[in-house]
């Protein structure tokens, strides 16, 4: 649900705020996410994440533990950095993270629609907000429509921002020094 809340301040600032989303399409799962290649995504991996009993005893234990749920050798190698280590003797892991908590604000995620948040901009009202869409150049959900549906928001203070040779995880987690740019 949109809320009718205004997304302005008080004039009494000269200072804008600035909303970014990294590599975040404005639209549902539906639309603006349908292509979408699940075969390494969240919604293959979140399902296995809950299988495996914890505590484990090791971290090669839990990537043996995923490959045999088909997960690859990296993606098991990278979900070892959720483990957090509760006993030495005998060692035993248990999850970081609360995999149903990560499905509930994944599900929130696809069902949100910002399209008429940004399209309905005032930006007379709004004239201190800027929203700013950073993408990345080899993910290939950025469809030729929505990059001119954004760039048709220019006048309401919405931005798209290309990063060059770049794929999701590498907005996520590269090199932050490129947004100072």
């Amino acid at each position: 649900m949109v809320s009718d809340t205004p997304l302005s301040r008080s004039s009494s600032t000269s200072e804008k705020i600035q909303v970014w989303a990294l590599d975040s399409l404005p639209g549902t799962g539906e639309n603006d996410y349908a292509s979408r290649d699940v075969t390494s995504s969240i919604e293959t991996i979140l399902p296995v994440v809950k299988k495996i009993s914890v505590p484990i005893h090791s971290k090669t234990e839990l990537i043996k533990e995923l490959q045999r749920h088909g997960v690859a050798l990296g993606e098991a190698q990278w979900l070892t950095t959720n483990l957090r280590l509760i006993s030495k003797s005998p060692e035993l892991y248990e999850w970081k993270m609360n995999a149903d908590v990560i499905d509930e604000l994944y599900q929130s995620f696809l069902s949100t629609d910002l399209w008429p948040v940004i399209e309905h901009l005032d930006a007379r009202k709004c004239n201190d907000v800027e929203i700013h869409f950073v993408h990345a150049s080899n993910n290939n959900m950025w469809s030729p429509n929505l990059l001119r549906r954004l760039d048709a928001l220019r006048e309401k203070h919405v931005y798209r921002h290309l990063l060059e040779k770049s794929g999701h995880w590498y907005i996520r987690l590269g090199d932050q020094r490129k947004f100072r740019r």
